[in-house]
């Protein structure tokens, strides 16, 4: 937190503070979260999939697909693209 507060631009600091809000049980921070990652670095598969993973997981599949197939779309042998389009059937 003291990171992005004394440079809100560092991508890694927004990436490891939503993956913390994840782990810890809070999508809606862990979402913002990436979102600030995803505005620093627009074309960062790894944050289309954990935007991804995160609509998975709260009930928005179509959402999740398009993150997946976008991440994809950059990586195409990104395996937890591939693993999230398949966990939601897409």
């Amino acid at each position: 937190m003291r990171a992005i507060q004394l440079n809100p631009e560092l991508y890694e600091a927004h990436l490891n503070l939503g993956e913390i809000y994840e782990a810890s049980q809070q999508p809606k921070l862990a979402f913002e979260s990436f979102q600030q990652a995803l505005r620093i670095k627009p074309n960062s598969p790894q944050v289309l999939v954990k935007l991804g993973r995160i609509h998975a997981n709260h009930g928005s599949p179509a959402q999740a697909s398009t993150l997946f197939r976008q991440a994809l779309a950059i990586n195409p042998t990104l395996e937890s693209a591939k693993k999230g389009l398949a966990a939601i059937g897409g």
